[in-house]
């Protein structure tokens, strides 16, 4: 009896190493009911965004602080997405395809259009990405700089 018992405790034990170990998203969930596509699927409003140039932060939006201005995205099932921007005197629609591209060490990555970010969380009521380039500022020939830029979208769903 005690080694049928110490026998579960290890199982259990190694099918929760096992499990954390296959995380595709680094904020989450580690385990979903609902497929990724089931979960994508429909209307998601932007919350807040920012823009880091070498870890500084030179551009933000949030929508508690900047309501007139709003960004939503709704993805179809067939792979279409369409971005809709409102400003206080324009709106801005962007139609496109997107796809979900299984990356690294079972990460997962949304690609829109010509753009891939990295899906750091994924449930039904929030969708998190990023992405993180480099470039090479061109002010001076003679001593180009590379920079590291991050950009990151925090979305809530609204349907």
């Amino acid at each position: 009896m005690n080694n049928t018992k110490i026998t579960i405790v290890f199982l259990l034990s190694l099918s929760i190493l096992i499990l954390s170990g296959c995380k595709k998203y680094e904020e989450g969930p580690w385990l979903s009911l609902k497929t990724k596509k089931a979960r994508i699927t429909g209307e998601w409003e932007l919350d807040y965004s920012f823009h880091k140039n070498n870890g500084v932060i030179i551009g933000e939006y949030d929508k508690s602080t900047n309501p007139s201005v709003g960004r939503i995205i709704k993805f179809e099932e067939d792979g279409v997405y369409t971005i809709t921007i409102t400003k206080p005197s324009e709106v801005g629609i962007h139609i496109s395809r997107w796809a979900f591209i299984d990356g690294k060490g079972g990460k997962e990555y949304l690609r829109l259009e010509w753009r891939t970010y990295k899906i750091i969380r994924l449930t039904n009521k929030e969708l998190i990405y990023t992405d993180y380039y480099s470039a090479v500022t061109s002010g001076n020939v003679s001593n180009p700089q590379t920079v590291i830029i991050e950009d990151r979208f925090e979305f809530s769903k609204i349907d």
